[in-house]
């Protein structure tokens, strides 16, 4: 297994002391992530959502929590103990149009901004890309939306205006190739193992096989 494709969980301290968790999503967070959101304050949801919701509709918790890996990652940042963890950070891309791009979108609870968290989140987000193939991460911001942009800007991204609403600007960085070169997308090595499947039930009986077996593909976590 690639080094980079074995599940992360990894401690992060943020500024004030306080330490966090930083782990990809599971489909048993529905409801902390519920909490999260609606603990956050209304500016920050419609900064984050563009609109003005105190919680998530049943197919947004869905999409978040059940993402297809070969399109999409959810990161999490989880404050406390097992029995009273708190989520304090939700991170995630998407694939989008072209598909060398995703799509990126980042909402810190209030109580943990400007403690360094959202600048390590961005960063493992953008590493995740990076490993799944993707050439371009972009994203809508609100153009009052200091705080975002900032945080963009420190993480290398350029800023344009958005040619099609005035109230966003568009949030722009290349990735490094590199990762696409190395290790392929698990969509590529998916179908590789549906050719491979299909070649076998085509074979006549009794020809001897080439010795590829289909193994499960290790999915990227970090």
């Amino acid at each position: 297994m690639w080094p980079a494709l074995r599940p992360v969980y990894e401690t992060l301290q943020l500024t004030d002391g306080r330490r966090v968790t930083v782990r990809p999503v599971t489909a048993t967070d529905r409801d902390d992530i519920q909490a999260f959101v609606r603990s956050l304050e209304p500016e920050t949801r419609r900064r984050r959502y563009f609109l003005a919701i105190r919680e998530l509709s049943a197919p947004m918790l869905d999409a978040i929590t059940r993402p297809d890996p070969a399109r999409e990652k959810v990161l999490v940042a989880v404050t406390g103990d097992d029995a009273q963890p708190r989520m304090v950070a939700l991170a995630q891309y998407a694939a989008a149009d072209p598909e060398e791009d995703c799509e990126i979108a980042l909402v810190l609870a209030d109580d943990t901004q400007g403690q360094g968290l959202g600048t390590r989140m961005m960063a493992r987000l953008l590493d995740a890309a990076k490993v799944g193939g993707f050439r371009r991460a972009v994203g809508d911001v609100l153009r009052n939306n200091r705080a975002m942009i900032s945080l963009a800007r420190r993480a290398g991204f350029e800023v344009a205006v958005n040619a099609e609403d005035p109230d966003l600007v568009r949030i722009v960085r290349p990735l490094d190739e590199r990762s696409r070169a190395v290790r392929p997308r698990v969509a590529e090595l998916v179908q590789r193992g549906v050719d491979s499947l299909r070649s076998l039930a085509s074979r006549p009986q009794g020809t001897r096989s080439s010795g590829f077996e289909p193994a499960e593909v290790p999915l990227d976590s970090r």
